[in-house]
């Protein structure tokens, strides 16, 4: 599960005024005979201008350093949305959890939040907080821990030189196409791929390092609990991963990940770390034109724990989203989802489900800066009946959502 790191550039402009420098010839006293001459006639040139106040200098010196603020970027936001259930679905009633950050029927407020990072010449802090109905869930057990239940990220970072960076504490995820803050994604709601299938954050190091202005390499070492966001290490070894990012051209992006865990317990339920699960992520960012941009994200992950047979170990899905520009003010979006979850391990559900198919269309308006409003209808089918309905079970389900998003920052 999720979470993206910030790392802030800072650009001083160098300031310096011409200055212009004139000769002028000297009398020595006592020569007589020059000092009874008569003054000179008015020349046609100018008397150099008198020197700049101190002052003046000392503000320009100033300027030239710059304020601690040109270093600090921030952003506080809010997000809330109505979401129609054609079952009208009491809440509470079990809806799936990967539709985790708008599961109710009727009103939500999932995100209420501020960030702050600093961005220093040799390092930073950054500092994410939210609050809301699913600020819980980007820590898993935050119950246990109230006094940062609501942290999102929170990591200093050392920049060893312009192509070499360090992040030590909690962070976003590097994996996966879509992050928590919903104006990112294409689409409103986060897919399924996002919540069944990736961590949302790690606790540990992260290494960032650009080979060069197309190619830049990334490497975790975290606590060994890659399935789920927490803040404490449940294995006793750490869990592993990398990343390459490629950036061919302007507007083709492609990152390739990829990581490992020890997975594994006796028959008293103490880790033994016997077996290591894999996990492989392709994320494709093609720009189709100027105004069309296409997301496609697929995963693989191989857990030998969850059987003998292949095909109860492997899960799979796959993610192709679409946002187009009609305006600076209006813009359509569309995701489409397909996902394998193991043979009748109930992968999806508590019930069994096998395979999920999601399809969600996106109309944004943005009347004004820092507003966004959204229409998004969302349709699901399962090959189990993993919905609830007022009358049982159903394979489908179908929500519309309006949503209302309002932020500020830098």
């Amino acid at each position: 599960m999720k979470k993206l790191s910030t790392r802030l550039s800072l650009i001083m402009m160098a300031m310096a005024l011409p200055s212009t420098g004139f000769a002028q010839d000297g009398f020595e006293e006592g020569d007589e005979e020059v000092a009874a001459e008569p003054a000179p006639e008015a020349t046609s040139y100018a008397p150099p201008p008198p020197p700049e106040p101190v002052a003046e200098e000392v503000a320009e010196e100033e300027e030239e350093e710059g304020s601690i603020m040109d270093n600090v970027t921030w952003q506080a936001f809010a997000t809330a949305y109505y979401q129609f259930d054609v079952e009208r679905v009491p809440n509470g009633g079990g809806e799936p959890a990967h539709r985790g950050y708008a599961r109710n029927h009727g009103f939500g407020v999932p995100f209420v939040g501020g960030d702050f990072a600093y961005a220093g010449e040799h390092g930073g802090v950054t500092i994410n907080l939210r609050f809301g109905e699913a600020a819980p869930l980007l820590i898993a057990g935050a119950q246990n821990y109230p006094l940062i239940s609501n942290v999102k990220q929170a990591y200093a970072s050392w920049f060893a030189s312009e192509s070499l960076s360090v992040d030590v504490g909690f962070f976003d995820t590097i994996y996966g196409a879509e992050v928590a803050d919903e104006w990112a994604n294409v689409n409103y709601s986060r897919g399924a791929l996002y919540f069944l299938m990736q961590p949302f954050n790690h606790t540990g190091v992260r290494v960032n390092y650009a080979l060069s202005d197309s190619v830049g390499l990334k490497f975790l070492v975290v606590n060994g609990n890659f399935d789920f966001a927490d803040i404490m290490d449940v294995n006793e070894v750490p869990a592993f991963g990398a990343q390459i990012a490629l950036a061919p051209s302007d507007n083709v992006g492609l990152a390739i990940g990829y990581a490992t865990q020890a997975e594994g317990r006796d028959a008293a339920d103490n880790p033994t770390n016997n077996d290591w699960s894999h996990f492989f992520d392709v994320v494709a960012t093609i720009g189709l034109s100027d105004s069309v941009n296409l997301v496609l994200n697929t995963d693989l992950r191989f857990n030998p724990m969850l059987g003998g047979d292949i095909k109860d170990s492997l899960y799979f899905g796959a993610s192709a989203a679409v946002g187009v520009a009609l305006s600076d003010q209006l813009s359509l979006g569309g995701r489409v989802e397909y996902l394998y979850g193991g043979s009748g391990d109930g992968a999806y559900s508590g019930l069994g489900a096998e395979s999920l198919i999601t399809v969600t269309p996106t109309l944004r308006y943005m009347p004004a800066d820092g507003i966004i409003m959204t229409l998004e209808p969302r349709l699901e089918w399962a090959n189990e009946e993993i919905f609830f309905t007022r009358t049982g079970n159903s394979a489908l389900s179908v929500n519309i959502l309006a949503g209302l998003t309002a932020r500020i920052g830098n």
